[in-house]
């Protein structure tokens, strides 16, 4: 959708592109391959000059095309030779040479973008406008080119997501006629000098528009040309080679293993990606668990040194000091015991009451005793 232009357009391209890059690559020597490609002629227009641009091309290219050359050189030979005068078995063979009409069967590279990336593309299309994000980006793209709409109308033509294609192609239809209109309306020598918007280029997206991106649909010359053909010379057409049909059948095979194995890959990287996350955010979440865990340690350890400087201050708060002369003053260095009591002014045990008048109880820390000093020691 990022891309400008057709997005089914563009994934023909890139899957043509594809194509011809893995049948280069390894499928040249396949007999299977080379038979279809025989068959056909070679390729069309379009996808023979996208085999230069293609991954190593000089040899496969030169393999394929001195195979097909081989063949034409055959039944230009077979043409040329006089009719009277030949063998029963020369005769026999001109009646299952090559045909040497002007045209083959479809072109290998064509069939597979049809087959696959085309009506792939379009299944995918109009499943994924259900997600809300594709919507919105459809919506912003340009569109679908008209071909590709009608090939969507005729595939799925009950599908629920074709009401919402229907009205954004609409909208797109409209809006590039007005700006064709205003385009048209700035070549008056009048508003010439207005400067240009969107609508500068509004007459080369028309063409993309109504037929597609270049090359993707080809020409129509050859129908003209192969309507006006006859049959050709030398015996009835030949039926179609088994070994061509196969071949189109592993094209088909190996384009979709091509497929597959891409999926696979992203997919693979996706989950690789995702694991990596998972594992990082693991372990974030062990080092926040570990700093919780130092933390709850300092916060017990402060409540812990606030309830004893607290007890500390209450103990300060409440304490009272108190002295008294022993009736005793012998010096004899023996261990005297100390009580300590506090009573009511009327001698009862003293009973301390808060502002509710509720009991408060105490607790009274003193010495059990102490030992005097004897006569001389100190003196």
């Amino acid at each position: 959708m990022r891309e400008k232009g057709c997005p089914v357009c563009h994934c023909v391209v890139r899957g043509s592109a594809r194509f011809l890059d893995g049948l280069l690559y390894e499928s040249v020597t396949d007999p299977f391959v080379r038979a279809r490609i025989r068959e056909s002629r070679g390729f069309c227009n379009w996808h023979a000059w996208m085999l230069p641009k293609a991954f190593c091309p000089q040899s496969g290219i030169a393999a394929i095309h001195e195979d097909i050359l081989a063949q034409e050189i055959e039944a230009l030979r077979h043409a040329a030779r006089p009719r009277y005068g030949m063998s029963w078995w020369d005769r026999l063979r001109g009646w299952f040479a090559p045909s040497r009409g002007r045209f083959g069967k479809q072109c290998t590279a064509c069939a597979i973008s049809a087959d696959s990336d085309e009506r792939n593309s379009l299944d995918i299309f109009i499943e994924s406008l259900a997600e809300q994000e594709f919507y919105q980006g459809f919506t912003e793209s340009f569109g679908l080119c008209l071909p590709h709409f009608r090939m969507l109308e005729a595939r799925h033509p009950d599908h629920p997501n074709l009401g919402a294609v229907r009205r954004i192609q609409l909208a797109k239809l409209e809006a590039l006629r007005a700006e064709l209109l205003e385009f048209v309306r700035r070549q008056d020598y009048r508003y010439n000098r207005e400067p240009m918007g969107p609508e500068r280029d509004s007459w080369l997206r028309s063409i993309e528009m109504l037929v597609g991106k270049a090359h993707v649909f080809g020409s129509q010359r050859s129908l003209v040309l192969a309507a006006e053909e006859s049959e050709p010379e030398g015996g009835p057409e030949t039926a179609a080679d088994p070994s061509a049909e196969a071949g189109a059948e592993i094209l088909r095979l190996r384009d979709l293993v091509a497929r597959l194995e891409k999926d696979n890959e992203a997919i693979r990287g996706r989950w690789n990606e995702t694991s990596a996350r998972l594992a990082a955010l693991t372990f974030k979440l062990h080092e926040v668990e570990r700093d919780r865990q130092v933390l709850e340690m300092h916060l017990a350890g402060t409540r812990a040194g606030e309830n004893m400087s607290r007890g500390v201050a209450e103990s300060l708060r409440n304490q009272y000091s108190i002295g008294y002369v022993p009736a005793n003053k012998a010096r004899d260095g023996k261990f005297r015991k100390i009580k300590v009591e506090l009573v009511a002014p009327d001698g009862s045990p003293l009973v301390i009451t808060d502002q509710k008048g509720k009991k408060v109880k105490y607790v009274v820390y003193a010495h059990e005793g102490y030992i005097v000093p004897k006569v001389g020691v100190g003196d």
